[in-house]
């Protein structure tokens, strides 16, 4: 049996500009889609809003980035978990989001698939222990009754 994530959508990060700098997350997001890496953006003063956004659509990573991060040359990188307090933050200079991004998801897609071979061993010890069950239960009726 092969095990599958099911999400609502396919976007990878959801890069989430405080303010309303349209030209800013084009940028980000053209970057993203250069890389194969599925992006869409959103435009939102609130951080929490962004991040609500990323929870209920299923997408895994928040690129944030406002004023002081565009003063640094930075993003934030959040990656989120099943619950909020899973969440793990991190701020990566802005040259190299991309490759922090790739890096994460390549991660991800490993851990994901030595989780899914686990899963899949772990069914058929399932299958062996049911079929052993039934074998028995049968000889048991057949000798017994």
């Amino acid at each position: 049996m092969h095990w599958q994530v099911i999400r609502a959508n396919e976007t990878q990060v959801l890069v989430g500009i405080l303010g309303d700098n349209l030209s800013l997350a084009a940028e980000l997001v053209s970057e993203l889609w250069d890389a194969q890496i599925k992006a869409e953006y959103m435009l939102h003063t609130n951080v929490r809003k962004h991040l609500i956004r990323a929870n209920k659509s299923g997408i895994p990573l928040v690129v944030i980035v406002g004023e002081k991060e565009i003063k640094e040359g930075i993003v934030e990188l959040t990656e989120l978990g099943p619950k909020p307090e899973d969440a793990v933050r991190a701020t990566v200079p802005r040259s190299r989001f991309v490759e922090e991004i790739q890096a994460l998801l390549l991660r991800k897609r490993d851990s994901t698939a030595r989780l899914q071979r686990f899963l899949d061993l772990d069914l058929d010890f399932v299958g062996i222990y049911y079929h052993c069950f039934f074998f028995l239960s049968f000889l048991f009726f057949v000798f017994c009754f």
